[in-house]
């Protein structure tokens, strides 16, 4: 048996394989993510498999989540990204019964055209006794026995491999206690970070410290307490952040931020952070985990779009879960100071009402109505066309003079 709880029998491996188990182990500081896509690029071609899924797990989550992926196009690797672990699933599976599993189930009621005649190969990942997820090969038949132990081999390697992969600034943290994402197919700079409640020290990986360089800290002498790194968020995002922490700490909801962190030199960026609270086993909460990411650039689009939308002639509304406007644009706001109407804050007109609720029902579809609302125009026929679409619990509408000769 291997530290990893994986047979090794000893039996003569092929040349080839041999290799490939030897080229996991290297290069030494290769973090987990890279340990994982290397291994599903070898175990897919020493099986002649389609493509490879590797699936990972916290100590306590009730699902494992797609952590890499190899040849699988993203519309089929999407069906994968969260598999319960009670499921009969291959994954799900192998990681419960530490053994090889063989299936041709696929996540859904319906697998689906591209399913048909696949099948899904899935051996356990084990490292240092716990079972922390699966490795999967999709192929078109059952491969040979000879194949299915190879696999098995190769899975306890990389459960050998992975408690020591990937190392946090501090050394503390076991990987497999890191937030895990689903989706890390995607080339995204998504970091993991943790906040001992005790002692009040931060613990991240090195895509947290791209985020520490847009600050004035110094990565390697700072003191990774919260206090000082609550100290680069923006003045004005300051309260709200806060709440949020206590919000979550209180109730148990899920922390879900995005603030602006400035230098001293004045430039900004944009940091989104979800997390949790985890307590021990008396239920008290003793640390905060989650991820964080740099959404500068996309804040940036936002900012692009938000100014047309302002320049647009037509009014333009942002309605929030009460019915009250909490943004409008530059014609709409006019209008209504023409018309005495304070608008922010405002609840929408009563006969607009049943358009919003008809768009929250239909949520990312458009939906339109005929009105006379002429105090929110300036001059003209009251005929309106309100074009409505909920997006993320808001709900945008547009408002268009379609009366002959109206813009």
């Amino acid at each position: 048996m291997t530290s990893s709880g994986h047979r090794d029998d000893g039996a003569a491996l092929r040349p080839e394989d041999a290799l490939r188990l030897r080229w996991l182990t290297a290069p030494e500081d290769a973090d987990g993510a890279e340990v994982l896509r290397r291994a599903l690029q070898q175990a897919v071609a020493a099986l002649g498999g389609l493509g490879g899924l590797a699936h990972l797990s916290g100590e306590e989550a009730d699902s494992l989540y797609l952590a890499a992926v190899h040849g699988v196009p993203a519309e089929i690797a999407r069906r994968w990204e969260t598999v319960d672990k009670t499921s009969d699933l291959a994954p799900s599976a192998a990681a419960d019964r530490r053994n090889i599993v063989w299936s041709t189930s696929w996540p859904g009621d319906d697998s689906g055209e591209e399913a048909a005649g696949l099948g899904v190969l899935s051996v356990p990942l084990v490292a240092d006794g716990i079972s922390i997820g699966a490795l999967s090969v999709l192929t078109c038949t059952p491969p040979e026995p000879e194949r299915r132990e190879f696999l098995l081999r190769l899975g306890g390697v990389v459960g050998d491999r992975l408690p020591t992969a990937r190392r946090w600034i501090s050394g503390t943290t076991p990987w497999w206690q890191e937030p895990l994402r689903p989706r890390m197919m995607r080339e995204m700079r998504v970091g993991a970070w943790s906040w001992d409640l005790a002692s009040g020290l931060l613990d991240y990986d090195h895509v947290i410290e791209d985020l520490v360089a847009m600050t004035d800290l110094d990565a390697d002498r700072w003191d990774r307490h919260i206090a000082t790194w609550m100290e680069q968020i923006h003045p004005d995002d300051r309260p709200g952040v806060d709440r949020a922490i206590e919000r979550s700490f209180t109730d148990g909801t899920p922390y879900a931020v995005e603030y602006r962190v400035v230098n001293s030199g004045g430039r900004i960026g944009w940091v989104e952070l979800r997390a949790n609270f985890e307590t021990n086993t008396s239920g008290e909460k003793v640390r905060m985990v989650g991820t964080a990411m740099d959404v500068t650039a996309r804040r940036s689009r936002e900012s692009w779009l938000v100014s047309l939308l302002e320049l647009h002639p037509d009014p333009h509304y942002v309605v929030d879960a009460s019915n009250r406007v909490a943004w409008a644009n530059r014609a709409a706001s006019a209008a209504a100071e023409a018309a005495g109407i304070s608008l922010i804050g405002r609840p929408v007109p009563d006969t607009m009402a049943g358009l919003m609720n008809r768009a929250r029902a239909t949520s990312g579809t458009a939906v339109t109505m005929m009105v006379d609302i002429p105090q929110l125009t300036q001059g003209g026929s009251g005929a309106r066309e309100v074009r409505a679409v909920e997006v993320e619990g808001y709900v945008a509408a547009q408002v268009a003079d379609v009366a002959p000769g109206g813009s």
